[in-house]
């Protein structure tokens, strides 16, 4: 796994450590709030999806 890999995975968990709790706290911080909770939840699903340590196993048959 090189260095930009790395960095996706991150990437990717700190968007979804910051996501979760303002999912969980909309109602504290403001209903405002679930919708950037939303987009960075899967903006951090994609960078998962993005990493060639998740994809390794497809690259690997093709």
């Amino acid at each position: 796994m090189n260095n930009i890999e790395k960095l996706y995975l991150a990437i990717a968990a700190v968007l979804i450590i910051v996501a979760v709790p303002l999912m969980i706290d909309g109602h504290i911080l403001g209903d405002a709030t679930i919708g950037l909770a939303r987009v960075l939840l899967i903006t951090g699903i994609c960078f998962v999806g993005a990493s060639r340590k998740t994809l390794g196993s497809l690259q690997k048959t093709q």
